[in-house]
């Protein structure tokens, strides 16, 4: 009877231990910059999904109108002197790029528009990736402003990623979250820890006394 519950609470302890950590293993994110009707407003960070946006001298956050692009709802800008626009985790997670909509300024800019995203890696190093938006759009018209651009493969395990061109808009950055690899390694160890402490207890009396059986449960 003992034993079965000591049984128990070790699979209950392990059932924990791999929720956690399953549970931390990735996070599918789309961030939209929701918010109410406001035209186009100045804001000094955007904080979405604990990811946080910011540039030298701020960001915009814009609806669609007559001279700006049109995606069915808000969306970030930068303006000229707000770059680069830096981007990365509240909660010093990881990050993967897997794919964003991209479009010109305005209607006072219809030209192509290069952007370019740098990742910075988490053990060194960076990742580019170079989008050029194709030059139409036309504000609420019928035209499609925005375009769909997907990252390279190699835009994993990111700390945070620079935007350096400025003038451009930005909508539906779609990301993965992943913890850093040693902290669901300690979660796995500390819940092995707890869930093999009584058989290491019993192994250790039994040779520290080797005469004296070792007790059940």
């Amino acid at each position: 009877m003992k034993q079965d519950l000591v049984r128990q609470k070790r699979l209950f302890l392990l059932g924990i231990c791999w929720l956690g950590w399953a549970g931390s293993v990735q996070a599918f994110l789309t961030i939209t910059w929701p918010g109410p009707a406001g035209g186009q407003t100045g804001q000094s960070v955007w904080i979405e999904q604990a990811i946080r946006f910011s540039s030298p001298f701020g960001l915009l956050h814009s609806d669609p109108s007559a001279t700006l692009p049109d995606n069915g709802g808000s969306f970030l800008q930068t303006s000229f002197g707000q770059d680069p626009l830096t981007f990365q985790p509240t909660n010093g997670l990881l990050i993967t790029l897997l794919q964003v909509d991209l479009a010109e300024y305005s209607t006072t800019f219809p030209f192509p528009k290069e952007v370019v995203f740098t990742g910075y890696l988490s053990g060194g190093g960076t990742v580019t990736n170079l989008f050029v938006t194709d030059g139409i759009i036309d504000g609420t018209g019928p035209e499609t402003d925005f375009q769909t651009f997907t990252f390279s493969a190699d835009f994993t395990g990111l700390t945070h990623v620079d935007v350096s061109s400025p003038a451009f808009s930005m909508d539906n950055l779609v990301l993965e979250v992943i913890p850093e690899p040693a902290s669901g390694l300690l979660l796995i160890l500390g819940g092995l820890a707890a869930c093999g402490s009584g058989p290491w207890n019993r192994a250790r009396r039994k040779y520290q006394n080797p005469d004296q059986p070792a007790r059940s449960g």
